[in-house]
Parts: C-alpha cells; structure tokens; sequence
C-alpha cells in the first residue's frame, strides 16, 4: 500500500509543477512560401513564387496577369490569409475561383498596393 501511495504522490508532485493554463510559446516555423519581386518595376513587373513542398523547392514565375493562390498572394502584402478573404469579402480585391480555389491576379494585387 505504501508504494503504491509514493507512486501516486511522485506523479501528482510531477505534474502540479506545471502551472495549469499557461502555455509555453510556440515557435512560428518560417512561411513555406517565398516571394521574390522582379525588376524593374512597373505595369509588367512579375513576381517568382518559390514554395517548399516534401522536402522540393518548388519555382515559378507570375506574371502580371496570372494568378495567385491566397496564400501566395497573403505573402506578396505580408498578411495573413484571412485578412486577404475578408478583403475580398469586402469587395476591396477581386477574385476569381478555378476549379472550386479562390484565386486573385498579380495585377489585383499590384493595384490594391498601389504599384502601377
């Protein structure tokens, strides 16, 4: 009986160390999504998308008139996604949807910054 009273005592004793309800921070990982502006800037300017997918780094080239997912156009304004869908809620930008994604262009989102 008395070991089996340690146990339990060395286990409550472990956890109560533990504040309840407070959280340790968790480390945000790096954006799996990098945007890379080319030069010069103006009307045609594109963008390179570079997104790391299963271990591949996965590159492509955005013209002004192409589109962008709303998590690559959240990177290109440096916001987050749900920001971006209630800017479209809100009318601000315009999307598009392909195949059932929501899509917006580079031009959109060129013209909502202000950039030609």
């Amino acid at each position: 009986m008395a070991r089996y009273w340690i146990l339990t005592a060395a286990s409550l004793a472990k956890r109560s160390t533990r504040r309840a309800g407070k959280r340790t921070p968790r480390q945000r990982s790096r954006s799996a999504i990098e945007v890379i502006w080319e030069n010069p800037r103006g009307r045609n300017q594109g963008v390179i998308i570079r997104r790391r997918e299963g271990g591949y780094i996965i590159e492509r080239r955005v013209g002004p008139s192409e589109f962008l997912s709303m998590a690559e156009a959240a990177e290109v304004l440096g916001t987050y996604r749900m920001k971006l869908y209630r800017l479209a809620e809100a009318c601000e930008i315009r999307t598009r949807r392909v195949w059932g994604v929501q899509v917006v262009t580079l031009k959109e989102l060129k013209r909502y910054m202000g950039i030609g």
